[in-house]
């Protein structure tokens, strides 16, 4: 497993996804993992959002719950994570006793097929963005990937979102099943970041065309000050 930097640029022969790597992590897809050492709960309490880059190898072992981040409290029943659903992106998002599962039908989740559609050797850059609700009112999980509109949710409660409760470190090329690591991922990640706040689409947008630092305001992106977490991988 490889942690050394990366390499952000926006000139226009990389501008279709504003981004270009030069170094990531490596994970092999059997039991390698970053331990974030954080459970991030207080966060999940609030409206928040998730984002990164990840490209899955040519030929990649590809287990079909493999998982790019998560944590789950299997007593509770709170969790999260987004991972791989029988070859199509999927996230679920549970918050005492509120489930959202989001499966986008339009991903597919192929090998090396060339045509750039399923993974291919091809950076994606995905967001999921949690506007928390208001009291008993559904709340909304929206998924990006590339700055576009995957999927979109409405289920978990503002209460039941104040109630999460999940000391379970949050893991990256995992999912921590209370205190477990499952559903390995064969997989490149980088540039993981987590706001407690949910960026609105000219943030996302702006963060997948340019690629600039996430600790500097830039377009559309104005949420630096509200990182909470930012793993330059």
């Amino acid at each position: 497993m490889l942690g050394l930097g990366t390499n952000l640029i926006s000139n226009e022969s990389t501008r279709q996804l504003g981004y270009n790597n030069t170094y990531s992590v490596s994970f092999d897809g059997t039991n390698e993992y970053i331990d974030t050492g954080n459970s991030f709960k207080t966060t999940i309490q609030k409206s928040h959002t998730f984002s990164l880059w990840m490209k899955t190898p040519t030929n990649a072992e590809l287990d079909n719950s493999a998982v790019i981040f998560g944590t789950n409290d299997t007593l509770t029943d709170n969790g999260f994570q987004l991972y791989n659903k029988a070859g199509k992106l999927a996230y679920t998002f549970y918050a005492n006793t509120d489930g959202s599962r989001q499966i986008d039908s339009s991903t597919t989740w192929t090998q090396a097929t060339g045509d750039g559609d399923g993974t291919d050797n091809v950076w994606w850059h995905l967001v999921i963005v949690s506007n928390k609700g208001s009291g008993g009112g559904a709340g909304s999980t929206v998924i990006y990937k590339n700055g576009t509109v995957l999927t979109t949710s409405n289920e978990i409660t503002g209460t039941n979102q104040d109630n999460y409760e999940n000391d379970n470190n949050l893991y990256i090329g995992s999912v921590n099943n209370a205190t477990t690591r499952a559903s390995a991922i064969e997989s490149y990640i980088d540039e993981f970041a987590l706001w407690d706040v949910a960026l609105d689409a000219a943030a996302v947008a702006s963060i997948s065309y340019y690629g600039k630092d996430l600790l500097e305001d830039n377009g559309g992106y104005s949420s630096a000050e509200d990182l909470v977490a930012y793993y330059r991988l």
